[in-house]
Order: structure tokens, then C-alpha cells, then sequence
């Protein structure tokens, strides 16, 4: 599938190809993100939050655009197969930053709407296979590569817009985010979930 935004805005750009996407790896102290289907390792050190269980990460090359509500990814810092596979202080502390960072979004970047999606699908011919993370959509009240109202439109895995088109949250974004996630797990049914996953 071709999206209308795609066509109507982007034809005929020379694009970098990319390398692609997530899957993360431990080294000198820090989570590593693996990016393309190489060994490639880039560092991703804008984190917005981080707790025992997962990080929330602002992907260098997002896959929605700032314009268009900007992007986040929830990390497992242990990789899992799927939901299902989480204990449960896991799936409490799992939903209770996809919550707080959703409703930071929504805060500080006035998006009209989250969109949350439990992907993977472009790990599945991975020689570990896919691992479960989360992707955090914002939505704007006016949509540039997508459109307002319709399901997210995603390329292909090795689509060139996905490497430097798409604009990235900036520092200015990332530090309001990471200060409004903090303000927001003090307030008393986030810090209720946080007992609960033994946080």
C-alpha cells in the first residue's frame, strides 16, 4: 500500500536508504538499540524515562514525524517475545509508563490524540525473532505525512523516508517530556502501579 501523503507529498525525493529498527542490546552500562539488520549498534542516549523493567526513547529516526504528533518507543530493558511472556510486576509497570508518557504527549506536545501500537512485525525474520516494544503515535490536530482521522500509514521496513525525512522530537521536546513523565508519576494511582510492579 502506497499512502496518499507519500504520493502527493514526496515523489521524486532522493531519500537515504535506511538501516532499520529496534531491538536492544547492553553494553559499557547503557541499553543499546540495534538499527538495520546488521550489527550495527547506534547508541540511543535520549531517554525520557527510565525504570528497572524499561526505558522510553526518542527514536533518532522516528517513524511519525514531530509535525504530525512525534514518536516514542517503550523498551523492554529485558527482551520479550510478546506481552504475554511479562511477569506480572512487568505488565503493571509496562502500563503505567505507557499511560504517563502517553498523557505527557498529549501535555506537551498538544497532540489531538495517542495512538499506542504493539508491533514487531519487522523482526520476525531476525535470528532472535521479534522482540516486544511499543510505539507511542501522536497524533496532531493537522497531519502533514498522514491523514487526520485513519490508521497510522507505515512503509515498508527499508523505506527511505524512515531515515533523516521524518523529523525527530527535538531537545527543547525531550527535556518537557522527560519533566512532565516525573510530574506525573507522583501523583497517587501512578505511584499505586509503582508499589504494585514493585518498582
Amino acid at each position: 500500500m502506497v499512502c496518499p501523503s507519500y504520493v502527493n507529498n514526496h515523489q521524486g525525493r532522493n531519500f537515504p536508504q535506511p538501516d532499520f529498527w529496534l531491538r536492544t542490546r547492553k553494553g559499557s552500562g547503557r541499553t543499546r538499540h540495534k538499527f538495520g539488520t546488521d550489527d550495527t549498534l547506534y547508541e540511543m542516549n535520549r531517554c525520557v524515562y527510565e525504570d528497572r523493567y524499561f526505558q522510553v526513547v526518542v527514536p533518532e529516526c522516528p517513524l511519525n514525524c514531530r509535525e504530525d504528533g512525534g514518536h516514542l518507543v517503550v523498551v523492554k530493558k529485558s527482551p520479550v517475545t510478546d506481552r504475554s511472556d511479562m511477569s506480572y510486576q512487568e505488565s503493571i509497570a509496562f502500563i503505567r509508563i505507557s499511560m504517563a508518557a502517553g498523557k505527557a504527549m498529549y501535555d506537551v506536545l498538544r497532540i489531538e490524540r495517542m495512538n499506542y501500537e504493539d508491533l514487531g512485525n519487522w523482526g520476525l525474520d531476525e535470528p532472535d525473532g521479534a522482540k516486544m516494544h511499543l510505539h507511542l503515535f501522536g497524533r496532531s490536530h493537522t497531519q502533514i505525512h498522514q491523514i487526520r482521522g485513519q490508521h497510522m500509514c507505515l512503509y515498508p521496513k527499508d523505506h527511505p523516508i524512515y531515515k533523516g525525512h521524518l523529523k525527530a522530537l527535538s531537545e527543547g521536546d525531550e527535556a518537557q517530556l522527560r519533566t512532565r513523565i516525573g510530574e506525573l508519576l507522583a501523583e497517587p494511582k501512578y505511584i499505586k502501579m509503582a508499589e504494585l510492579a514493585e518498582l
